[in-house]
């Protein structure tokens, strides 16, 4: 008889195991008990894919201000380069000026005057 009624809650605890659904569990905590990421924690996510590149260089000068030679100067060319490192798009950047020869991305040439403008950093995301 003890055997019959051991085995009866056995075979009812797999029948009631198999029907119920059972919450999920993380890291010790039910899925009621885990909270959505905090406006915080998602602001330190978009930082963390930020990278700064103070002095900028390509193929070892400074980068141009300028996209094209005296053309789509500042953002244009920060884009284009941020493009190159992976990034999607540039977030800020600060202009240097005289630097003297600087790397044009967008023509692939040298300037190489008084007058050539780089960028001081630029920040991407």
């Amino acid at each position: 008889m003890m055997i019959y009624t051991g085995a009866f809650f056995v075979l009812v605890g797999l029948m009631c195991s198999q029907s119920q659904e059972r919450p999920m569990v993380t890291a010790g905590k039910t899925e009621k008990e885990q909270k959505a990421p905090s406006v915080s924690s998602a602001a330190q996510v978009v930082k963390a894919v930020q990278s700064t590149f103070n002095a900028p260089e390509i193929e070892g000068m400074r980068l141009d201000w300028c996209l094209h030679f005296g053309r789509q100067c500042g953002k244009p060319a920060a884009d284009r380069y941020c493009a190159a490192k992976g990034l999607s798009a540039s977030v800020k950047w600060r202009v240097e000026e005289g630097i003297g020869k600087t790397y044009i991305i967008g023509d692939k040439k040298v300037c190489n005057a008084r007058y050539c403008d780089g960028f001081k950093f630029i920040l991407c995301r």
